[in-house]
């Protein structure tokens, strides 16, 4: 029996099926890494979504005859109301006075029923909202308040130790006070400002800090203002002054470093690089392009990367560095003392598995931690 016609149409199918793989098997045989940076978005996801949504709701849901904010020449003071929404849902309606609150307040501290407030206000502490809060002007949470979800149409300022189960934004500003938890999002459309002890989860602005403040004072915005500076303008990087190890070669519109890559203090490199091993770049390093390190990646004091930075380990910026692209970790992140992320002209975002800010860390759009965030001193 003559089986060669059947080896031949064997192979054939072989090499057919094997045909779609063959990109995947060289890239495991020899990675080149092609392509490394191109899905690295911009940011994490919308997180004022339920925000939106609930801001809606109310608009559909408040009876037309429970009483809104009124003029700034209008009288200083609104009745405070009491009632059902549309869909059933009890609320209750505060103006210059929390002390209404009382009413609704059960004897464990819970308030179940959406609150509103018309005014400026200053809530007590200890309590649990167990449903929404809607501030409609600037409002200044309490010690160890619980808020089931929390909007707010200017600043707002939770107090040491406020938990915040679902999301909490502010169009404004938002100060989370010392030791706050936030389990789910938090964002704001101005600043997000961060005492030390503050654990999250994913937090987005236009700027995010890790700034102490005063929680009791209502004047916080010159003290913020002096101490949130913006990075430091550079010229781009014309020439590098750094000579490539041995194992570097040259890829499809980047440079590719077979071990570990340290970039000395003050040098610079130009283009987009993928790491295989450790990259550091010393104080005052620089790298001209995006980043992909197979391990972990350390910038020293005043190091900048003009793109992004991203490792399948650890990474670690020293105090004022700067990275001006998405910064992405499979494992952490560790923003030093005073360093940046992004810039006010080009947000970026940070993820990691925990996320660590130190004091005067800012961050131009998104922070996402899959286990934890925090803020230390």
């Amino acid at each position: 029996m003559n089986v060669g016609p059947f080896l031949v149409v064997l192979g054939a199918a072989a090499g057919w099926i094997v045909l779609p793989v063959l990109p995947a098997l060289r890239e495991l045989w020899r990675p080149t890494d092609a392509e490394p940076l191109d899905a690295v978005g911009q940011d994490a996801g919308d997180l004022t979504v339920f925000a939106d949504g609930f801001r809606e709701y109310m608009s559909r849901a408040l009876p037309p005859g429970a009483p809104g904010p009124r003029p700034e020449s209008g009288p200083q003071s609104d009745p405070a109301t009491s009632g059902v929404l549309a869909d059933g849902t009890p609320f209750v309606q505060l103006a210059d006075d929390p002390a209404p609150l009382a009413a609704a307040r059960r004897a464990d501290g819970t308030v179940p029923c959406v609150v509103i407030t018309t005014r400026p206000l200053v809530l007590g502490g200890g309590d649990t909202f167990l449903l929404e809060c809607h501030a409609r002007d600037v409002v200044r949470g309490g010690e160890g308040n619980t808020y089931r979800a929390l909007l707010g149409e200017r600043d707002v300022t939770l107090g040491a130790g406020s938990v915040v189960l679902r999301w909490v934004h502010a169009v404004g500003d938002l100060r989370l006070g010392s030791e706050c938890v936030v389990y789910g999002r938090a964002s704001s459309g101005r600043r997000l400002v961060m005492a030390p002890g503050v654990s999250f989860r994913r937090v987005r602005a236009a700027r995010v800090a890790a700034l102490p403040f005063d929680e009791t004072s209502d004047v916080v915005e010159a003290s913020l203002a002096e101490r949130l500076v913006d990075p430091p303008p550079l010229p781009p990087v014309v020439s590098g002054t750094v000579r490539l190890p041995a194992t570097a070669r040259r890829e499809r519109g980047y440079t590719r470093v077979a071990g570990d890559l340290i970039v000395p203090a003050g040098g610079a490199l130009v283009g987009a690089f993928v790491v295989a091993g450790r990259l550091t770049l010393e104080d005052g390093a620089r790298i001209g392009g995006h980043v992909k390190v197979h391990g972990d990646c350390v910038l020293g004091e005043d190091a900048v990367v003009d793109g992004a930075v991203v490792s399948r380990r650890s990474i670690v910026l020293g105090a004022r560095a700067h990275v001006r692209g998405p910064v992405v970790a499979e494992r952490d992140v560790s923003l030093g003392e005073g360093s940046w992320v992004g810039s006010p002209t080009a947000p970026a975002s940070v993820a990691g598995d925990v996320v660590t800010l130190r004091h005067g860390a800012q961050v131009y759009g998104a922070v996402s931690a899959r286990a934890e965030g925090r803020v230390v001193p």
